[in-house]
């Protein structure tokens, strides 16, 4: 008999944190659930301690990659032999807290044709035990994904692939496989899977812990601001007219600019100068009534196409080291 859940984790390089991503779901106390641990091609010993757990579990399995491939594509191996009637995908640096499996299997006991249950986060700074909270605490109705689409553009995006748990038809019946070659795998995978979700709900509960500041992770490379960069530019730049045409997607898409200039900001100053020049061809975007978009419109106006970027990106940076003393401040449970 298939397992209820299936849970798809990306490993490499990631010795020093695979066993407390694979012991905080093996401590769940609901247990019809299998691991899929998708070893891609690491250099470390992560392989050895994926098939040290599948030799002492069956529910464990390992898929073993031959090369390195990138999280989109081990996350897409994964998925390609999950057996399970709803997936989730957990990253092998991070980890869960509480009885996150019970309480999902409990909801979709009582609601059968639910697809979607999506939890919150909270972030941990490597070495510390300290949870910050900036997860957003959305409606807990049952709504469709384009529904809640339109609630995350009002409140604040955050577009983690990770938060949900998700029925299994939905990536058999569409193409939801990740997209290869680009760093911002989970901002382009979201509006490719929302408008196909019927019923989905939002938990309170923050059980995905998210571990920040892990030497040698993306965030802390030398090139990421870069990179990100080009991936949402990559993801903008084959946007078709069908996609356009929906004023939810459209919108979603226009918040590509300001993470745009948050990563530019990032660069040094050569470079920053030649996105600001490419920056113009996406403000077609910006024709929307978000906030973002008529502040985004107010900064052009005043500093024109091609300057105004550095000072949105002093004045978010500014916000956000305000937002982090305000959390400071409350002892880590700020939370919107």
């Amino acid at each position: 008999m298939n397992p209820f859940f299936s849970i798809i984790i990306p490993v490499y390089n990631v010795e020093a944190y695979l066993r407390e991503c694979v012991d905080s779901v093996l401590a769940q106390r609901f247990r019809d659930f299998e691991i899929i641990l998708v070893n891609d091609c690491t250099p470390d010993a992560s392989g050895e301690i994926c098939d040290s757990y599948a030799a002492c579990d069956p529910r464990v399995k390992v898929v073993h990659l031959s090369a390195n491939r990138g999280l989109s594509e081990a996350r897409n191996a994964g998925m390609a032999v999950a057996q399970g009637r709803y997936w989730v995908f957990l990253d092998s640096d991070d980890y869960w807290q509480g009885q996150i499996l019970g309480k999902v299997y409990r909801i979709l006991q009582k609601n059968p044709h639910l697809e979607v249950v999506r939890g919150r986060f909270a972030c941990v700074e490597d070495g510390s035990d300290q949870q910050t909270v900036y997860s957003i605490a959305f409606s807990s109705k049952i709504r469709s994904g384009l529904s809640f689409m339109k609630e995350m553009l009002t409140k604040g995006l955050e577009p983690s692939a990770w938060l949900y748990f998700f029925a299994a038809n939905l990536y058999r019946e569409h193409d939801l496989r990740f997209t290869a070659g680009i760093l911002a795998e989970d901002y382009d995978w979201l509006p490719r899977f929302l408008p196909y979700v019927r019923s989905l709900v939002c938990l309170k509960d923050i059980f995905y812990i998210y571990r920040t500041k892990r030497p040698g992770s993306l965030v802390n490379a030398q090139k990421a601001a870069y990179r990100l960069a080009q991936s949402h530019a990559t993801i903008l730049d084959a946007l078709t007219a069908d996609i356009l045409q929906q004023p939810i997607l459209r919108e979603y898409y226009s918040a590509s600019i300001p993470l745009l200039l948050t990563y530019i900001g990032k660069m040094d100053r050569a470079d920053r100068r030649k996105w600001y020049q490419k920056l113009p061809q996406y403000h077609y975007l910006l024709q929307g009534n978000s906030r973002k978009a008529k502040a985004l419109k107010i900064l052009i106006a005043i500093f024109g196409e091609r300057h105004y970027g550095y000072p949105f990106y002093l004045a978010n940076s500014l916000r956000i080291r305000a937002k982090h003393l305000i959390n400071s401040f409350l002892g880590g449970n700020f939370a919107h």
